[in-house]
Formats: structure tokens, C-alpha cells, sequence
């Protein structure tokens, strides 16, 4: 409530005894925690500072949920595994355990962004529906749509061309040129 009654406050000193008192943490009476702040505006409030979690393996950061009425109980798990930034979304049935789990985003050690179920991005964003077999890249040069049967577009970087590309052998079936021109094979 602000008023201090019930509060909880860390200090630390720079001098011996109780000079130089430096507020670090408060705990409020209603409950919310404040490292930096002496005023948190959320359950965790941490200002001024970096917040690391970690673990003997990688450390995850959970933000569930808890206001769906349904069943689902729906989180996300923020991640680093193996060099790589990952968001999963996830549910959990009513006694805490996972259902489902889809991988939403992962940003490679490399740099490249994977969208949707791309956990190993190939391209500088790779977006892809691999159980129905599209995705699309794009990469400083080109731009390629790929769907199962092997068909593509891609923009060639040295001549300037968008190429239309089919089969599994990747055959040009239509090329539009730099000025403009078209030739269908």
C-alpha cells in the first residue's frame, strides 16, 4: 500500500556499522518484491539491473497463464539451449503436466530466425509448416518459397532475375529478368 507499515527492506552498507545505508530490496506487505526499486509496481519488480537465471543446464523462464478458464493452462518456456534462443508454447492439463508443446521462435547462435516448428533455421528468417511441407527463407540474396513437391521461386543475386523453379530436380520453368522480360520453358 506504500505506506511502509509491514514492509520488508534490505540494506548494505560501504562503511562500517550503519553508515552509508543503500536500500537494495524491499518486500511490500502485499507481497510484491522490489531489488532496486523501493517502489514495485509487479510481484517481481527488478530495476536498474540484469536478471540472470541459470542452472547446471540452461535456465528457463516460464510465463504461464493463469487467468484461461479452460483446460489448456497455456505458458511459454523462454530458453537457451545450446547457444540458441528458443520460445515454446506449451499447455498443461489441470495437474501441472505438459500436453503439448510447439516450438513458436528460435534465434540460432549464427544469428538466424526460425519461426513456427524451424528449431534449426537455415536462413536469416525461416518460416516453415514442415508437417505440410511450405516454408519460406529469406536469406541476404534471395527469397525462396519451397513447398513438397519441390517448387520454389528465388531471386538469383548476380543477374537480378526472379527465377520459378519446379520438380525435385529444381527445373526453371519461368524466369522474369531485371528488365522485366519473361521466358517460360
Amino acid at each position: 500500500d506504500g505506506s511502509g507499515y509491514g514492509d520488508i527492506d534490505f540494506y548494505t552498507s560501504t562503511g562500517s556499522g550503519v553508515t552509508n545505508l543503500t536500500q537494495r530490496m524491499t518486500i511490500r506487505a502485499d507481497g510484491k518484491v522490489g531489488i532496486g526499486s523501493d517502489v514495485p509496481r509487479y510481484p517481481l519488480d527488478v530495476h536498474d539491473g540484469n536478471l540472470l537465471v541459470s542452472g547446471p543446464s540452461a535456465g528457463n523462464l516460464i510465463l504461464e497463464d493463469r487467468g484461461v478458464g479452460d483446460s489448456s493452462k497455456p505458458f511459454h518456456v523462454v530458453s537457451s539451449d545450446g547457444g540458441k534462443f528458443v520460445i515454446n508454447r506449451s499447455d498443461r492439463n489441470a495437474s501441472g503436466t505438459t500436453t503439448g508443446s510447439v516450438n513458436s521462435l528460435t534465434l540460432s547462435a549464427s544469428g538466424n530466425l526460425g519461426l513456427g516448428v524451424q528449431t534449426s533455421p537455415a536462413a536469416n528468417i525461416h518460416i516453415g509448416d514442415i508437417s505440410n511441407g511450405y516454408e519460406l527463407k529469406i536469406t541476404a540474396n534471395a527469397l525462396q518459397f519451397n513447398r513438397s513437391s519441390s517448387s520454389y521461386i528465388d531471386q538469383v543475386h548476380d543477374s537480378g532475375s526472379i527465377l520459378f523453379r519446379m520438380g525435385s530436380s529444381y527445373t526453371e520453368a519461368m524466369r522474369i529478368t531485371s528488365d522485366g522480360r519473361v521466358s517460360i520453358n
